[in-house]
This record gives structure tokens, C-alpha cells and sequence, in this order.
């Protein structure tokens, strides 16, 4: 929270796991939530099922799917939970988890608004995310010791 009672939150984001940083002008907070969903099965080499049980193995893999997408979908819920009491968000991560959570948040009322950035960002460690999400946030010169 800065001198005008706005919060944020930087939020590094992947289907493992998502860590939300709350820059404050004192201290900084991380809160990691952990998604619990397995990689997404696919089956070898992307080929279709074939013979006399394909259609029965297609409807299995749609299951499986389904199932996935709907676990992404709880983990980003509770994700966008977390940080529904900021005012301003910053998304970040590799791959299309952050512009998957872009997504959710931008359909949760009142919080498309919120969101001030979304950019590409590797894997971090929890102090680099800190000190990139204070520079973001605070405007203020990160020192390295």
C-alpha cells in the first residue's frame, strides 16, 4: 500500500504455481499458491485414436481435457481471490499462463481495470521477483547487497 492507501500486487504466474508479491513502502510480502494440477496428458506423437475403441478413447481424452481445463480454471479463481483487494496488478510469466489469468481476471467484475501490465518473464527466483515488483511499484532504486 502506498501514502494514498492503494495496494498492489505483482503476480508471476504458471500452471504450477503462481507467486504474488505486495510491495508495501516498509516491507514486502509473498504468498505462494501452488495449483496442484499434473502436466496435461497428451498422447504420443499428437496422433488420434484409431481402430475399433477410438471412439471411446477420443471421449476419455475430451474427459481428461475438460477435467484439466477446469482445475486451471479453479487455480487462477483462487489466484484472482488473492489479489482482488489490490488496486493495481501486474501479470507476469513464461508461457500462456499469465495471459490465460489476464483472461479470468479481466471477466471477474470490477477487475480488468486493475491490471497495469502483462509481460513475458522466465523463471525467478522469489528475491528477483521482489525486487523487480518493488522497481514496478515503488519507483525506487533496488540495491543488491
Amino acid at each position: 500500500m502506498d501514502s494514498t492507501g492503494r495496494s498492489f500486487a505483482g503476480v508471476w504466474i504458471d500452471h504450477e504455481q503462481a507467486l504474488i508479491v505486495n510491495p508495501a513502502t516498509d516491507q514486502i510480502s509473498v504468498r505462494t499458491i501452488i495449483s496442484g494440477i499434473g502436466k496435461r496428458a497428451r498422447p504420443a506423437g499428437g496422433s488420434r485414436p484409431q481402430g475399433p475403441r477410438a471412439s471411446q478413447e477420443a471421449a476419455a481424452e475430451g474427459n481428461r481435457d475438460h477435467r484439466y481445463s477446469n482445475q486451471v480454471l479453479r487455480f487462477y479463481k483462487r489466484v484472482a481471490e488473492a489479489v482482488s483487494g489490490s488496486s493495481r496488478i501486474y501479470i507476469c510469466g513464461p508461457g500462456e499462463a499469465k495471459l490465460e489469468f489476464r483472461k479470468v481476471l479481466e471477466l471477474s467484475p470490477g477487475m480488468a481495470d486493475r491490471i497495469i501490465g502483462v509481460e513475458a518473464a522466465d523463471k525467478m527466483t522469489e528475491r528477483q521477483l521482489c525486487a523487480h515488483i518493488r522497481a514496478l511499484f515503488l519507483k525506487k532504486p533496488v540495491v543488491h547487497r
